[in-house]
């Protein structure tokens, strides 16, 4: 169900425009919308958090109203960033570094500084992808934010956007011109929603919408090049082509001595087998799973069906927090440093 932005748009609803005009503003998108293009590329925007995102045909639409789990895992990760820093943190000038890999609208980038700006001053986050439409929407956003005051004039400054491939910037050998600064630096958090559908997946699971109006390059990750860091099985390929990206991910986490990752998954199937290449890479000292509503801890639902707890993934008991789908895999090392 659409939200009630989407409901008000002044062009359908100016009492200067005529009912034959009203309908002939509505005809078209009803007729595009009949066809299966979803309405967020229609009226050209979708709600995330306070913030009102551009969407554009080649850029995945980012979770929202229809699919809010990506904007709930942000704001609890952002809460827990301040509890954080709170209890912990002496020096409040100390900087706060966040690398988004695979920022699409760059919907992430821009709702961790609209929560945290204020209280951590010294904040700087980057983001990147692969596809150079997604970054030009992303910088668009940071400015149509700011216009719309949903987010601070600092953010034109705190917030970058960068061309890269996860998969180069995995392999050391391969570090670009632009992207190689941005390696030679450490960052505090690696956050990713990257592409984890399989190919069969894509074709079996997908609604007809998606396959059609939205970029499969931010869906499906190329499995041709699938490495196998820490998840490696057969030939040096992951187990699943869903997974390819996720131990090139943690490649560069590791490589910028970031203290916490946060992964993206499609449901507590592909978490566990995230996991398992999370413990695989004995770089992290937690694991945890964080389900739809991490903020919401319901051991059932409400069909009365037990929620799991813990998951046992390769001899380790793996924690499983909140309720609905699995839907995040987060590790993190003890000590944070001092950047």
């Amino acid at each position: 169900m659409p939200s009630p932005k989407f409901q008000s748009s002044p062009a359908l609803t100016t009492p200067h425009m005529s009912r034959p005009a009203v309908r002939s503003k509505r005809a078209p998108m009803a007729w595009r919308e009949s066809r299966g293009k979803p309405l967020q590329y229609i009226l050209g925007s979708q709600p995330f958090g306070d913030l009102d995102i551009i969407c554009e045909s080649g850029v995945l639409i980012p979770s929202g109203n229809r699919r809010p789990e990506t904007e709930a895992y942000t704001d609890h990760l952002a809460r827990g960033i301040l509890d954080e820093r709170r209890r912990s943190d002496s020096n409040p000038d100390r900087p706060l570094r966040i690398l988004d890999l695979g920022t699409g609208t760059g919907c992430i980038p821009l709702l961790f500084h609209a929560r945290l700006f204020k209280h951590i001053p010294n904040i700087h986050i980057v983001g990147i992808d692969i596809n150079p439409k997604a970054i030009a929407l992303a910088l668009r956003n940071i400015q149509r934010n700011i216009f719309k005051g949903n987010l601070d004039t600092s953010a034109s400054r705190q917030i970058s956007f960068h061309l890269g491939d996860i998969l180069e910037m995995s392999d050391k050998c391969k570090d670009s011109t632009a992207i190689s600064p941005i390696l030679g630096k450490d960052w505090d958090i690696v956050i990713s929603n990257p592409p984890y559908i399989s190919p069969e997946a894509f074709k079996t699971t997908t609604s007809r919408s998606v396959r059609i109006f939205e970029p499969k390059v931010a869906l499906v990750p190329p499995s041709e090049h699938a490495i196998g860091i820490g998840g490696a099985t057969r030939n040096g390929h992951v187990a699943n082509e869903g997974d390819t990206l996720y131990p090139a991910i943690l490649s560069i986490a590791t490589k910028v001595n970031a203290n916490q990752v946060v992964l993206e998954v499609s449901d507590l199937v592909q978490a566990a087998r995230v996991t398992s290449i999370v413990l695989k890479t004995e770089q992290w000292d937690h694991v945890e799973i964080w389900r739809d509503s991490i903020s919401n801890n319901r051991l059932q639902t409400s069909k009365g069906q037990v929620l799991p707890s813990q998951l046992v993934v390769g001899g380790h008991e793996v924690p499983v927090r909140g309720d609905g789908i699995g839907r995040v895999v987060v590790c993190w090392k003890d000590k944070c440093k001092e950047r």
